[in-house]
């Protein structure tokens, strides 16, 4: 037998059974022929972009509905719209560990959609009964029994969306084989597509759903919306004859538990010369000591096999860049309540009879974002392979690290507008009035705005690609999860710093974040966010240096053949 054939790279299409352990609904094994790859993944791409269109619909709008409408003060709606969106990230660990554990990611995804659909009814009667929002043209603030219908739709939209949002980029991925070097080298691809698709759907928003609610009514837009979640319900649900399946194997947490539980029973004894099998995290190789007896007679709260040590010391591996995460998401949140206020109180006119939404000036972070997407996956990625040797061309934590970068040059750039703005207004004697418009074009923002457009295709897709591949094959999900939870955490810090900031500044004399922005110093709040996201970037490049990959055995096998057939195929999508 050759090496090839001896190492098993060369199996193709023409197999029967996908290798990876996949099933269909009723457990038995798929065909590569039949199922899986680009074909199935398209059907749950298209109800993640359903999904999207209606997180980023109320992100986009829902500060401007609390301001506008209801007649919240500017504070208080940014800290509910980070709160809710803090919500909306942290679910996911309910949803991902579920999925990964008991319900499987395709039944996790209908059974979310029984709540995440009504939520979205209920959204539309809120916003369309006059009886439900405060009279216009007052300043009359909403009601109590006003906030909790709308407070209740939302987080109905909330929890739904958030329990389904780990399963389906998990259920996507799982549509490719890793053990195949071709279905390997498009899972790659996927997530830059999957991402691309995503950013789609969030233009959409941004551009005209945005733009009916500002012009048509805010129940016009968001009927739109949930059509567009039902329709892409029912097309996924024509896809389930080619999705491939992964069972659920039970609760990951115990697993996790019993090695530190053992480590800790263990904790006297001494590791045998050679038992070691990564090096790091020595203590918690004390928990596979006895590992070689008969496992059937073994406690696994005393003795775990190596696997599960190995897989406890990926995880610890990782909370370290899962926290710099959080400081980062600090960033994220300010698109969807400041940018968007920024360009509310700035020329927004398209020529003499179009004026912007001001939530459509972000539509600029969605095309750069697209854009670099596009151009990393065609161009960037297969130039750096053949340089690199890499089939990714850069490391996963080097894509993440320039995301950063670029994250901090777009908010230095945001505070430097906010100056010129603020100088403007006062320039022209319009200091004490919020409501006027200040002469300089909102397209000035649109320089921050593609910096984070920039930022988001290399981190969060590299974020995304980092939480799906380095956990355990059977915490996918879960790993997600962890991803959006270290973003909702994000949106509870970024609340806890415009509190510690108003406070602090407020016993100065001058509170940095006011309703009248014009009165506000929002730029030193953009420089504080500087700050402390360049302290978290050098954390993160410390972290980064040290950091040791997941391998799986059949990783070294592979990357050969991965790296050569880039350079022969580039990354087609079939």
């Amino acid at each position: 037998m050759g090496m090839e054939a001896e190492l098993d790279i060369e199996h193709d299409d023409k197999e029967e059974w996908v290798k990876d352990g996949s099933v269909d609904l009723k457990g038995a094994p798929v065909s590569y022929s039949a199922t899986g790859r680009w074909p199935a993944a398209f059907f749950i791409m298209v109800v993640e972009m359903g999904e999207r269109l209606t997180y980023f619909t109320i992100a986009a709008s829902l500060f401007t509905y609390l301001t506008d409408v209801m007649h919240q003060g500017v504070s208080t709606s940014a800290e509910n719209v980070n709160i809710w969106s803090g919500v909306t990230t942290i679910v996911p660990l309910i949803g991902g560990f579920l999925s990964d554990a008991y319900v499987g990611r395709y039944k996790m995804i209908i059974i979310s959609s029984l709540v995440y659909l009504p939520g979205l009814a209920f959204l539309i009667v809120s916003v369309s009964l006059s009886s439900l929002r405060p009279p216009t043209n007052t300043n009359n603030h909403a009601t109590g029994t006003q906030m909790a219908v709308l407070y209740a739709s939302l987080y109905m939209i909330s929890f739904g969306s958030g329990a389904m949002k780990p399963s389906l980029q998990s259920f996507a991925a799982d549509q490719f084989d890793y053990q195949h070097p071709k279905e390997s080298k498009q899972q790659i691809s996927f997530f830059n597509w999957y991402y691309f698709c995503l950013m789609f759907a969030i233009l959409m928003t941004n551009t005209v759903i945005v733009y009916v609610q500002g012009n048509v009514s805010w129940g016009a837009g968001f009927g739109i919306v949930a059509s567009a979640s039902l329709i892409s319900i029912l097309i996924f649900l024509c896809g389930t004859p080619k999705y491939r399946h992964r069972v659920p194997v039970g609760s990951p947490i115990t697993r996790i538990a019993q090695v530190l539980v053992a480590a800790f029973r263990n904790r006297h004894l001494q590791v045998k010369l050679g038992h070691s099998h990564t090096g790091d995290f020595k203590c918690l190789e004390k928990a596979a000591i006895g590992e070689e007896l008969e496992h059937g007679r073994n406690n696994p709260w005393k003795t775990c096999t190596g696997e599960q040590v190995e897989e406890v010391k990926q995880l610890a591996r990782m909370v370290p860049v899962w926290l710099t995460v959080i400081i980062y998401s600090t960033i994220l949140q300010q698109g969807g309540t400041f940018f968007v206020k920024q360009s509310s109180t700035m020329d927004r006119s398209l020529g003499p009879h179009f004026h912007i939404p001001p939530a459509s000036t972000l539509a600029v972070v969605i095309i750069s974002t697209m854009i670099t997407v596009g151009a990393y996956d065609r161009m960037l990625v297969p130039i750096a392979a053949r340089i690199t040797g890499m089939k990714r061309g850069i490391t996963i934590l080097q894509r993440i690290g320039v995301g950063f970068v670029f994250s901090i040059v777009a908010t230095i750039t945001a505070a430097l507008v906010e100056a010129r703005r603020l100088k403007i207004a006062q320039d022209h004697g319009l200091m004490h009035k919020p409501q006027a418009v200040v002469p300089m074009s909102a397209f000035w923002l649109s320089v921050p705005n593609v910096g984070m457009g920039i930022a988001d295709a290399f981190a969060l897709v590299g974020l995304q690609e980092f939480f799906y591949g380095q956990v355990p094959d059977t915490m996918r999900s879960l790993g997600l999860a962890c991803l959006l939870t270290a973003i909702g955490i994000g949106s509870f810090v970024s609340s806890l710093i415009i509190h510690i900031v108003n406070g602090v500044t407020g016993k100065m004399g001058h509170k940095w974040l006011k309703d009248n922005l014009n009165t506000s110093r929002l730029d030193n709040f953009y420089w504080l966010l500087v700050a402390l996201n360049s302290l978290n970037l050098l954390a993160f490049v410390f972290i980064a240096r040290r950091y040791k990959y997941k391998s799986r055995p059949q990783d070294e096998t592979l990357v050969a053949k991965v790296a050569e057939s880039f350079s022969e195929e580039g990354l087609a999508l079939t």
